[in-house]
């Protein structure tokens, strides 16, 4: 099943970084000839365990986990690539939250308010 290529330069899909920020990444490289693609290699593995994924793509499987993550679903391909990153959670296609994680625990005060950015 391996080699893997370079996920950081061989591949399209997307980045999470530590302040929370998903981001579009595009592929800079051709792989070595004889790599295989994170998917691709994950896809057959799973293929050999008994489960055929049918693996489309990057933009396919980034759109399986936003069905089943609310806290992606407002992240498409289209809106990454528009905004150039998104922080999440991110629910909905049309808002955007705050880019402090917990906003809702100083909903309240005052003096938070004024502090936050």
């Amino acid at each position: 099943m391996l080699p893997a290529s370079a996920a950081w330069c061989e591949s399209d899909g997307t980045f999470t970084n530590s302040e929370r920020r998903v981001q579009r990444v595009r592929k800079a490289l051709e792989p070595p000839e004889g790599t295989r693609d994170d998917i691709e290699l994950l896809s057959e593995l799973a293929r050999r365990l008994g489960h055929d994924w049918h693996c489309t793509g990057g933009e396919a499987v980034w759109d399986e986990l936003r069905s089943l993550s609310p806290m992606h679903a407002g992240m498409s391909y289209a809106r990454l690539e528009e905004l150039g990153g998104i922080q999440w959670p991110c629910y909905s296609e049309h808002t955007l939250e705050p880019t402090f994680l917990h906003a809702r625990l100083w909903a309240g005060d005052p003096a938070a308010r004024r502090r936050s950015p």
